[in-house]
């Protein structure tokens, strides 16, 4: 009865010690007020530069959407709450803190992610030619759907690791949510997605099974992204620079053709709804 008592106990301490050391990943979404836009951006990279020199940091990235200027994600792993705690007590993370008040249009949206079956690895190499595509899946099933899903992304997950193209490709649940999940995937080049990817079997199943059981559509929750860093700041502060000539701004969408020497810019004076024709060069 001692040594079953004991044993008790044991069970219990090793139980504690795994649920207080387990990894934390999360996933934050912020939405930015326009005239904030640089400045809350300045602080989000300060935060994810010296956020990776902390101890309890294992990973950290700092993402800008590509159809939404205003619109940025961090995803980061910690290794325990601890981690985690000490890392929201940093000045620099309550600096960012302070400057959202003022500046996201809605609250952060706080995704605390669990890992799934197969369990995320290590990314593959990126090669020099590479023309990377990351992409925050995240999608809600109607009610009773979950397991169905869980079970048909093990095999999916299992295949698409395997494909040239992928880079990574992970699955995770969000606490608190059992019906929403999140895919957190990177490839080589856009290609490798949509010509190859998107074509094979078990795509196609995983896809016919999302569009009965998901709610909303699709392509709705599929959230194209890239890495924000200073270099990426800077180039896209100076390009935004050259435009601003006699309240131009940086232009929605650019056309060009070509077999005719023109160039069309439209809606660069958003005051005006102004048109833009100009000859290339």
């Amino acid at each position: 009865m001692k040594n079953l008592t004991l044993l008790f106990i044991t069970a219990i301490m090793i139980a504690s010690c795994t649920k207080e050391d387990k990894t934390i990943t999360q996933l934050v979404k912020f939405t930015v007020k326009p005239e904030f836009n640089i400045q809350f951006k300045k602080a989000a990279i300060r935060g994810l530069n010296l956020s990776l020199k902390e101890e309890g940091n294992i990973a950290m990235k700092l993402y800008l959407d590509d159809n939404n200027p205003n619109v940025l994600y961090v995803y980061s792993i910690w290794k325990n709450k601890d981690a985690h705690t000490i890392h929201g007590e940093k000045s620099y993370t309550k600096e960012l803190q302070a400057i959202a008040k003022k500046s996201l249009a809605f609250k952060p949206e706080i995704m605390l992610l669990n890992k799934a079956k197969p369990y995320p690895i290590a990314s593959k190499k990126i090669n020099i030619e590479d023309k990377e595509e990351t992409l925050f899946f995240i999608f809600k099933v109607k009610e009773g759907n979950r397991e169905r899903v869980l079970k048909q992304f093990e095999k999916h997950i299992a295949h698409t690791r395997k494909e040239q193209g992928n880079l990574f490709f992970d699955l995770y649940t969000v606490e608190g949510d059992e019906n929403t999940f999140v895919v957190y995937e990177n490839w080589r080049n856009a290609s490798a997605i949509w010509n190859i990817h998107m074509k094979q079997p078990y795509a196609e199943e995983t896809g016919a099974l999302l569009n009965k059981v998901i709610i909303g559509k699709l392509e709705a929750g599929m959230n194209f992204v890239s890495e924000l860093n200073d270099e990426v700041l800077n180039t896209t502060y100076a390009l935004e620079k050259q435009w601003e000539v006699s309240g131009f701004s940086m232009p929605e969408s650019v056309f060009a053709a070509s077999n005719h020497m023109w160039l069309y810019v439209s809606n660069v004076n958003p005051q005006n709804g102004a048109f833009l024709d100009s000859p290339s060069f």
